[in-house]
This record gives C-alpha cells, structure tokens and sequence, in this order.
C-alpha cells in the first residue's frame, strides 16, 4: 500500500503536512477493517452518517448533525493506515462539485468569501449582507483563480486530489453513480449506505433545477429568493464558456483523475 504524499525527507512524519491533511479526512471501519478517505461535497454526509452506523457510535435514530460535530471520531492512525485490507474513494465532476460548493457554501454563508471565520455580530449582520448582494458565481470563480490560497481556503471547493491518502484505492466510486458504489460496498464490507440527503439538506437535488440565460451573473440573494420558492439555476448555466475554461485549468488534477477512472460520459463538460 503506497501513501499518496509520503514523507520524503529525514524530518518527523508528523511534519509531513500534505499526508496529515489527507488522513485527517480518511475514516476507519472498524469491522471490516477498511478506510474511506472523505471529500466533502462527494455523497460526505451519507458516507459519514453510514460509516458512524457501521461503527455501532450511533443509531438510525441520531440526528444528522452528530457527523458534523464528530468529524476526527473515526481517523485512522499511522498502522491503521498502512494494514487496512480495504480502501475506497468517491469521487464527483469537478465543475457539478464547485457549482454545488457555491450554490451551497457560499450562498447560505457569505461571509466565506472574504474571511475564513465567521466573526460575532458584525460578520452575520453587516458583512454577509454586503457580500451577498454583489456575489456572484463568475465573481467566485476569478477569486479562485487570482488567489491560490483561496482556492484551498476552504475542504468543499479545495481540489479533490489533496483528500487522497493512497497513490490508488481498491475502489473509485463516483457520486454521478452511488447506485454502484452503494451495491458493492454491501458486497465487499457489508456496509450499507445510508442516504441521508433529505436529513442533511445541502444538495440541490430537492429543488427544480431551471435554466437561466447568464446563470453565473446570478447574485447570492436572486439564488436564495429561487430556493423560497423551491428552483435551483441549473448548474450548467453558471458556467459560461471562458468560466469553463479557468475551472478546467484550476481543477486539472481532479478533471485527468476523473476521466481516468470513470471517463467523460458524466462530465458536466466535455474538456478533452
């Protein structure tokens, strides 16, 4: 078993920064003694509140919120690291994975786009509805691009490629078909996959998805007046040509992983 990031001078393991970040989102299951390296935005909800049940910590009858208090319950250490007889990844499109980072990150917290913690006060009362009236998903992007520390400010946008402990998994699953990943994983660890997306409610797989002509000049509040009344733009239309473009460019590690495991067919764009 080949770690993605090993530690390539004589200095402590635990210096090793890049690798520590990656096993600080890789989640054991004790009884099958496997590792699932989590990467927020791809099915993580479900993955953790199923992996928690597996771990017999809680119930079907826990709130969902358990799992987002609870994130560094289940990692594993260095040994654990290196013994587990199984290993798993899910993956999703780099381009749906960003538009659903902002449609939920960044529209239902603002203040995400100018500092990294939320502040008393001031920053929910002041700051957020500042931002949020000039926010827009094109104006996102160009951040993005024109400052590399905010494109790994936050784990939902922060390119899927740093979640990745091993150098390869025994399994690629991909959130465009959790049908599969869910299936196989019941056949290979017995572990069933609890979808929890109506509990967690971050998607936008419960709102009617519409185009709209010039999506990425949606504002912040526009989106939110759309999610009242039960409608999400169309991902599709965030993008516009040259946006597709830079997030190709931004997200190229994750677009060539994708494609390598999985192919083009559910791209959200066809970039090769």
């Amino acid at each position: 078993m080949k770690f993605r990031n090993p530690s390539v001078t004589s200095e402590n393991w635990r210096r090793n920064t890049r690798h520590q970040f990656a096993a600080d989102f890789a989640q054991e299951i004790y009884a099958s003694n496997s590792i699932y390296s989590h990467i927020p935005k791809n099915a993580s909800s479900t993955m953790r509140y199923s992996v928690a049940l597996a771990n017999r910590l809680i119930t079907p009858s826990t709130d969902i919120s358990w799992v987002y208090a609870n994130n560094m319950t289940f990692v594993p250490s260095l040994r654990f690291q290196t013994l587990a007889d199984y290993t798993f990844v899910i993956l999703r499109c780099p381009f749906s994975r960003l538009a659903s980072a902002f449609l939920d990150q960044i529209v239902r917290r603002p203040h995400m786009y100018v500092m990294r913690q939320r502040k008393k006060g001031f920053n929910r009362h002041i700051v957020d509805k500042i931002v949020a009236r000039h926010i827009t998903f094109e104006r996102f992007v160009l951040k993005l691009r024109d400052n590399p520390g905010f494109l790994r400010l936050n784990a939902h946008w922060r390119p899927q490629v740093d979640f990745l402990l091993y150098e390869e998994y025994d399994d690629y699953f991909c959130v465009e078909n959790m049908g599969s990943a869910t299936k196989i994983l019941k056949e290979k660890i017995d572990l069933d996959v609890v979808d929890t997306r109506h509990l967690a409610k971050h998607g936008i797989d419960r709102y009617k998805k519409v185009v709209v002509e010039n999506g990425f000049q949606l504002t912040a509040p526009q989106i939110q007046k759309m999610k009242h009344a039960n409608t999400i733009v169309d991902p599709q239309c965030l993008y516009s040509a040259q946006l597709v473009k830079m997030v190709a460019n931004l997200y190229a590690q994750d677009i060539d992983l994708y494609w390598d495991k999985f192919g083009g067919e559910n791209l959200l764009f066809k970039v090769r």
